[in-house]
């Protein structure tokens, strides 16, 4: 809205960027906003769901200065006549002692299920290696916490795609699959996975 109530001004400032290119026109109507944070509220997320000029990114910074941005929700478009009617939901975020208590039994649980396991503690996440090679690392942020899958070159979990994604850039030393984990059933979900691709039983 302050784009569209401000068009002269922000002509100017695009001509005084770009003064070599001839600007006969432009449109409005494909204008956006791209907001960058490294977490959203409940609020925010279900604005970005419905209002098709807003485009939300989750940041998140890694060792070495590497940057991962993920798209969060603004998929759909608003509907004149009420919304989507069936709107996929979007999780509430989880207080952040309820995180680090869930980080907590994670990073506890894991070395007793894989013998053998050795953890390394990184700026950004630990590194769980068993017998010398990397299976997972996990890292938290204040609503959720990511496991990043080891050496997965094809989805860990075909028949999950919502709770297996694909991300581009990690930083985080692995294949680029990762889960957010946000409760218990999702981390047995990602256990069950890492049991499989791992072979302990």
């Amino acid at each position: 809205m302050h784009m569209k109530r401000h068009k002269d001004s922000f002509k100017l400032l695009y001509m005084k960027k770009n003064p070599n290119v001839n600007a006969t026109g432009f449109d409005w109507n494909g204008a956006y906003a791209i907001i960058i944070s490294p977490e959203f509220t409940r609020i925010q997320l279900d604005s970005a769901q419905t209002t098709p000029a807003l485009k939300l990114y989750t940041v998140s910074v890694y060792e070495d200065g590497i940057i991962s941005l993920t798209r969060m929700g603004g998929e759909k478009r608003a509907e004149p006549t009420g919304g989507d009617p069936n709107p996929v939901p979007i999780p509430a975020p989880k207080p952040a002692a309820e995180i680090d208590q869930l980080y907590s039994t994670a990073r506890a649980k894991l070395p007793l299920i894989f013998s053998g396991m050795t953890v390394e503690k990184r700026k950004f996440y630990d590194r769980f290696e068993v017998d010398g090679q990397l299976l997972c690392t996990m890292g938290k942020q204040k609503s959720k916490i990511w496991l990043h899958y080891s050496r997965c070159t094809d989805s860990p979990a075909p028949d999950q795609p919502e709770f297996v994604e694909f991300v581009e850039m990690t930083g985080w030393g692995t294949g680029h699959w990762r889960s957010a984990i946000r409760n218990q059933a999702d981390f047995d979900k990602a256990l069950s996975i890492l049991e499989r691709l791992y072979g302990h039983k």
